[in-house]
C-alpha cells in the first residue's frame, strides 16, 4: 500500500514536471514551486482562454487521453497539481 502511494506521488510529480516544462517552452510562464496549486487564468501567469485550449491539445497528445467536458467543468483543471490528478485518472493511475 505505501509503495503505490509513493508511486501515485512519483508519477504526480513527473506528470506536473511534464506539465511546467509544456509552460514554460511553449508559453513562456514563469512558475515556481509554491504555484502548483494556482490557478493559471490569475494575473500571475497571464494565460488565456486560448492557450488553455492549446495545453489541452498538448496534453491529450502526449498522455493519449481525451479531456472530458467533467473534466473542464472541475475548477482544479487549471492548476497544475489538478491538472496532473486528471492526467492520471486518465491514464488509470
Amino acid at each position: 500500500m505505501q509503495e503505490t502511494i509513493l508511486n501515485d506521488g512519483l508519477k504526480k510529480e513527473e506528470i506536473s514536471k511534464s506539465i511546467i516544462s509544456i509552460l514554460k517552452t511553449d508559453f513562456s510562464v514563469r512558475i515556481s514551486n509554491t504555484d502548483y496549486d494556482i490557478n493559471l487564468f490569475t494575473p500571475k501567469f497571464n494565460f488565456k482562454p486560448r492557450d488553455m485550449i492549446y495545453l489541452m491539445i498538448l496534453l491529450e497528445k502526449k498522455y493519449q487521453i481525451k479531456f472530458s467536458i467533467d473534466d473542464i467543468d472541475n475548477l482544479s483543471f487549471y492548476t497544475i497539481y489538478g491538472l496532473s490528478n486528471i492526467i492520471m485518472h486518465h491514464i488509470g493511475l
